[in-house]
């Protein structure tokens, strides 16, 4: 994925909106706060380095030798399609304690979940060891038909304090990747969220924008892409590229 992972944690956010019991009208407007963030263009695909700022880690699986053939991919299994759309992480790499707000450099790595009892006995989760990519291959039904869903999941140690008062810093943090095939496990769409539900972005095959153009016609005033629709009392599926 060659963006920088913004990340987030939204619990205390999503407690003050349940307690005071915020219409979808505002939801959605938070929800545009949220996800209104600058994109990398597809410029960044010749450089990822070079386009978060110089200087990165980057964190890749093993890739295959040559592209799979269609009819190869129909007769993968769910092990070499999770090897083979494995995506590659980027991460923005800086001088954290030069900030206001300075932080440990690992807290820009991804590491491995676990699980260990505090002081209160209570079970906490924590992140460390080396770099691990988390996937988890499903075959829901989408509009009757079943579509393999391959979700990978990469783990932070801590969203550090960025400001005086930040409600984003949290103990751990992640960025997920999905991607959903059709019937030839060839892929229609790619996803990026926040394990917390935000900052959530569909990155659409070409021809799924033009069947949506023929079928629905032009993009609807405000939208981009005719795939995009606005939702009446609810938050739009927001399409990113």
């Amino acid at each position: 994925m060659y963006m920088r992972c913004f990340r987030m944690v939204c619990s205390s956010v999503l407690i003050v909106l349940l307690g005071i019991g915020l219409t979808a009208v505002g939801c959605k407007a938070i929800s545009n706060r949220l996800t209104h963030w600058k994109m990398l263009d597809e410029s960044a695909l010749a450089d990822p380095i070079q386009a978060v700022g110089g200087d990165a880690f980057v964190f890749s699986p093993r890739l295959a030798d040559t592209p799979l053939t269609r009819k190869q991919l129909a007769a993968a299994s769910p092990q070499m399609l999770a090897a083979y759309y494995a995506p590659i992480f980027v991460q923005q790499r800086i001088n954290s304690q030069a900030l206001k707000y300075p932080y440990p450099a690992e807290y820009d790595t991804i590491g491995q979940a676990h699980l260990r009892y505090d002081d209160k006995g209570k079970l906490k989760a924590y992140v460390a060891g080396a770099p691990k990519v988390y996937v988890i291959f499903k075959q829901p039904i989408l509009e009757g038909h079943p579509h393999v869903q391959i979700t990978y999941t990469a783990w932070y140690p801590a969203h550090p304090r960025m400001k005086g008062f930040d409600t984003e810093a949290a103990d751990i943090d992640s960025c997920v990747v999905r991607v959903t095939l059709d019937a030839d496990h060839v892929p229609l769409f790619y996803e990026t969220i926040m394990a917390c539900g935000c900052f959530h972005k569909v990155f659409v095959e070409r021809h799924i924008e033009e069947a949506a153009r023929q079928t629905f016609g032009a993009p609807e005033t405000g939208k981009k892409y005719s795939v995009e629709k606005t939702l009446k009392d609810d938050i739009d599926w927001e399409v990113a590229g």
